[in-house]
């Protein structure tokens, strides 16, 4: 993190590795701190940090890997699922 204490919206959404869209839907939510300069908004490195923790915190909580693709989980599910349903002569079960 860099050493400034407010980022641009860009660099914060840089920093989160999303769009600055996803910004200002967290800042509107209250997930982050953020001031007016200007026309523009600064979004505090100390919220982007402490969002950061909160994040992997629920994601720890709800048992989920932080970089899963919840696709890719469900189509692993599914062919486990086949595997399983199978019998061992190649046949499907009933």
């Amino acid at each position: 993190m860099e050493k400034r204490k407010y980022l641009s919206k860009q660099r914060a959404a840089d920093y989160l590795d999303v769009c600055t869209k996803t910004i200002d839907r967290l800042r509107l939510a209250g997930e982050l701190d953020w001031i007016h300069v200007r026309s523009g908004v600064r979004v505090s490195a100390a919220s982007l940090g402490a969002y950061e923790q909160r994040q992997a915190r629920r994601l720890a909580a709800a048992g989920a890997e932080p970089f899963a693709i919840p696709v890719l989980d469900v189509l692993r599910a599914e062919k486990a699922a086949q595997r399983l349903s199978r019998r061992p002569d190649g046949e499907q079960a009933a």
